[in-house]
């Protein structure tokens, strides 16, 4: 239970810098998230299907949700000049 805490805990706060503290050059673009939504519901879906193999999982849903936070842009820190995600 701690560790489900924990990861919940570190997505809301990063899900807090990400659309709080925006980057102006590439602003986070919220309408590709729900391009994850529908993957998060695809993969519902199969589950319901009883879809036990790992790779429609990986391949249809996983790629539509990579694709979608992507072009989201709520990576915030790899924006940075030198591509770390330090300061100068």
């Amino acid at each position: 239970y701690l560790l489900l805490l924990a990861v919940a805990d570190d997505g809301v706060g990063l899900a807090i810098i990400a659309f709080f503290y925006p980057d102006p050059v590439l602003p986070v673009r919220p309408i590709w998230l729900l391009l994850v939504a529908a993957a998060m519901l695809l993969a519902w879906s199969f589950k319901r299907r009883g879809v036990t193999s790992f790779w429609p999982y990986l391949l249809v849903p996983g790629g539509m949700a990579w694709v979608a936070l992507f072009m989201a842009n709520p990576h915030q820190g790899s924006n940075a000049p030198n591509g770390s995600c330090r300061g100068p």
